[in-house]
Formats: C-alpha cells, sequence, structure tokens
C-alpha cells in the first residue's frame, strides 16, 4: 500500500513538475509568494473587508486559524523529516536531471506544505464564514499549492496534507470560536 502511494505521489509529481518556461516560472513564483505567512494574511483581511466581515475579531480569529494550523505543520516537521524533491532525487543523477527548480531549493522539511496550509487556511475561513465566491477562494488556495511541487519544492502527498491541516484548522478556529457576528454585507 505504501509502495503503491508513493509511485502515485512520485508519478504526479512528474506531471506537475514540467517547466513552462520563464513565463510560467514567474507565474508560479508570484502564486507561490502568496502563500507565505503575512501576504495571505492581508489577503484574508482584504477577503474580510469585502464581505464586510472586517472586524478585530474576525482578523484575531483568522491569525489565530493561522497560528494554529502553522504550529501544527511545524510540529509535524520537526519529527517526520523527509526529504523535499532535490534531496530525494540526489541519489537518482537521470531524475535529478529532470528536476524542474527555478532557483536554489531547501532540502529537508517537506512534509506538510506550510503555504499550502497557510492559503488553505485562509481561503477556509473566507468560505466558511461568508459562504461566497467559494471557488474563486478555493482556486487560489489550489494554485498555491500547485505552485509548490512546479517549483519543486514539494511532494503532491505533501500539498495535500497541508491543504487539509489549513482547511481543518480554520474549521476549528471557527467552530470552537463561535461564529463571529457581523459577516455578512449590508443590503444596499
Amino acid at each position: 500500500m505504501v509502495e503503491a502511494v508513493n509511485g502515485m505521489n512520485e508519478a504526479l509529481f512528474w506531471i506537475l513538475n514540467s517547466s513552462l518556461g520563464l513565463p510560467g516560472d514567474y507565474l508560479f513564483i508570484a502564486i507561490t509568494c502568496t502563500g507565505y505567512a503575512v501576504p495571505a494574511f492581508f489577503i484574508g483581511l482584504a477577503g474580510l473587508k469585502l464581505y464586510g466581515g472586517l472586524t478585530r475579531r474576525n482578523a484575531a480569529l483568522l491569525l489565530a486559524a493561522m497560528i494554529a494550523g502553522g504550529g501544527v505543520v511545524h510540529g509535524i516537521k520537526s519529527v517526520y523529516i523527509k526529504d523535499r524533491p532535490i534531496g530525494y532525487f540526489a541519489n537518482k543523477p537521470e531524475l535529478k536531471a529532470k528536476l524542474h527548480t527555478p532557483f536554489r531549493q531547501l532540502r529537508h522539511r517537506t512534509f506538510p506544505s506550510g503555504h499550502s496550509q497557510t492559503a488553505f487556511t485562509v481561503a477556509a475561513f473566507l468560505v466558511i464564514l461568508f459562504r461566497r465566491n467559494a471557488a474563486a477562494w478555493l482556486l487560489w488556495a489550489a494554485m498555491v499549492a500547485v505552485s509548490r511541487v512546479y517549483l519543486g519544492l514539494h511532494f503532491p502527498i505533501d500539498i495535500l496534507a497541508g491543504g487539509i491541516l489549513g482547511t481543518l484548522s480554520a474549521w476549528l478556529t471557527l467552530k470552537f470560536a463561535g461564529k463571529p457576528a457581523h459577516t455578512e454585507k449590508p443590503a444596499e
């Protein structure tokens, strides 16, 4: 079973890690940058503002969800040290040569993906609160996740785990905090 999952993970990696040339590299680098904690938090604040739900409480809950999810991700990474693609393929020269890596890469701590967790925390938080534009928010989070594989920084299983952890951190934060008041934009 583990070998089958690893085989699927590696096969999907090679599909998503194909070069689209310089324009594709720049596009995916830009997308991946939105998955860092600070830009993602501001994207979340912009979503709260867009839907009329930008309050201190909602901003604090979003931040709490991001910190909780990030804490779990880094906790897992500290005990489960798995090589990133460049380290994983280091002893396989024919595969390492195929690896699409637009910039210098880290070698360790690939599982789960922190960028995926962060983006899915923000997207799920907004979708759960407002139930609006779910496809757009989830598409953004999915693109952040896919960008991590395209850039050769993670495997598909890493981004899947990060996405699940991000979604869970948003859901659990809102479940235990209670749904914030004033989460719908007033009628105009």
